[in-house]
Order: structure tokens, then sequence, then C-alpha cells
């Protein structure tokens, strides 16, 4: 691997100075090691690891992060994920942020329970996967307005997702959003969510805010050594796939047996053009399929 190469790009994206970079690669290095030896070490009153990664991948409701523009939201989900990885091993995190390990030249920086996904179709074969090995996916989508707005999401669509996620026991998803009124109101509500915790910037630290927490504030600090992730070339997310059909057939089957069908039949639930996955056709659904979408996810939540 060419770690000049690396800082160079790490120092030209970040706009920091190639010593810096190179501070960082090392640092990186250093905890995929720890990792691997299974000597990471908490400092005492410090992270409260379990509590707040429970608040964080809540299991099946999807929790968001939100702040405006440039607040660090990319930054605190890298961060996150980095503490989870932690004392979580056993889960694999499912991610749309472009990191650099993911350039091929770099891919022994990547930790191996750390994918990039694009599309939803590769997020749910890499969940059926995990369960077929008995591993729990943890999920993490950033910028999560402009797939859900641009491609023409709506209610009945997260609806389906939730609750796709929660019978395949995802842990979150966590979403980020920049603002709140382009939050579905199902998941800003709490219907269909668990918690939307605004990210505040106070002398030049990060701060999450929530009434769920304690002492309600979260600091993270910016002298933590975060997943290195590129503020150029983000790849999107393409929800190329019809939940709401995917839905219906799948969550009335045991988990094992939806992960086989994922595996063996999502072909039939892509949408868009096979040859431009890009283009995503509009997914119609009745008000009666609607109330019984609700209905499924009213049941299920009182189980």
């Amino acid at each position: 691997m060419d770690d000049d190469a690396l800082a160079n790009w790490i120092a030209e994206d970040w706009e920091i100075s190639q010593q810096t970079a190179n501070t960082w690669i090392e640092k990186h290095k250093e905890f995929l090691q720890n990792i691997k030896d299974t000597n990471i070490k908490i400092s005492p009153g410090g992270f409260p690891v379990n509590s707040w990664i429970a608040q964080f991948f809540y299991a099946g409701r999807p929790t968001v992060i939100v702040a405006p523009n440039g607040e660090g939201k990319t930054y605190f989900a890298s961060w996150i994920m980095k503490k989870a990885m932690i004392t979580h091993k056993d889960w694999v995190f499912a991610s749309n942020i472009p990191f650099y390990f993911f350039d091929e030249r770099y891919e022994e920086l990547r930790p191996l329970n750390l994918i990039q996904i694009q599309t939803l179709s590769g997020l749910l074969r890499l969940i059926a996967e995990n369960i077929i090995n008995k591993k729990k996916t943890a999920v993490v989508l950033d910028e999560t307005e402009h797939f859900s707005s641009s491609h023409s999401w709506r209610d009945s669509n997260w609806i389906a997702f939730i609750n796709i996620s929660r019978h395949l026991m995802v842990k979150g998803p966590l979403l980020i959003y920049h603002a709140t009124n382009l939050i579905p109101i199902e998941i800003r509500t709490g219907q269909i969510g668990n918690s939307v915790m605004p990210l505040m910037i106070h002398n030049g630290e990060r701060y999450i805010a929530s009434w769920k927490t304690k002492p309600h504030v979260l600091h993270i600090s910016s002298s933590d050594v975060i997943l290195p992730y590129s503020h150029r070339g983000w790849g999107g997310f393409n929800p190329d796939v019809d939940v709401i059909k995917l839905e219906r057939d799948i969550v009335q089957i045991d988990i094992r047996e939806a992960a086989k069908m994922i595996q063996k039949k999502l072909d039939k639930y892509i949408i868009g053009d096979k040859e431009n996955p890009d283009i995503i056709y509009r997914t119609k659904m009745s008000e009666a399929g609607k109330k019984g979408a609700a209905k499924r996810w009213a049941n299920r939540r009182s189980e």
C-alpha cells in the first residue's frame, strides 16, 4: 500500500496537513490491529459503549441524526460505527458512506465487518447472507433525504422498509438528515421510529442531544480518530426494490426462510430500468394497502 499517496489524498480531501493525514493513517492501522487482537481499551469515564450504541442502533426501528449541512453528521456516523465495532465484533456494518478503504488500493485498511452498499438490493442480499451465517447487520444510511425524495419514496415505502428491517432483525437503521421537515412523518413522530437526535456544535466540538439519554448530551470529541471517509464522490443510495411487495411476501415467514427467499428470488422485486439502474419507477399503493401495512406494523409492535 502506498501510504504517501493515501496521505496526499486525505490531506487534499480534508484540507489538512500531510503530517496530520499520516498520523490519521497510523492511528487507523493501530485500531485495526487492536480490534484484531481484541485489545481495545476504553478510558474510565469515557464512552458508555453499550448504552449509547443501543440508542443509536435500536433494533428494527430507525434512529435519525439531524443537523444542517456542514455540522458533521457523516463525521458522527463514522465515529459511532467505530465505537460500535469495539464491543460488537459479531455485527456487520453496512453503509453508503464513501470510506477511503473501499478503494481497492487500500483494501487492507477496511475492517472486515464494514461493507459499502449503494443499492437497496445489495443491502438486502447482505442482510440475508448475514442471517444465514448467524450474523447481525447494523445499517447506516447517509444523505437519506436525497434518495428518498429523488426516487419518489412515500410514507408507505418507509413503513414497508421498516417492517422488513424489523423482521430481519436489522440493527437500526441509523439515518442521517440535514433538515427535520424532510424526515418522513411516521419516523419523525415515532410511529415507526426510535428517536430524532439533533447534532449541535459548541466551541468547535460536536454534541448529540436526546431526551432518552443521560446526561442528555453525548460529546463527540474532535480528537477522536474516526473511520476515514471521503468528502468527494459520494455514491448515493438507490432504493431499487419494491419494498411493498417484498414486505407482503416475507414478513409472515420465518426469518431464515425470508433470508433464503431474498437470496433466490430478490430479482423479481427489483424495479427500474435494468440497463440504467439509476432510473427508478414510482411505486404506487392503494389506501387499503397503506392501512394494511400500517396495521401489520402495529401488530408486530405489540408482539
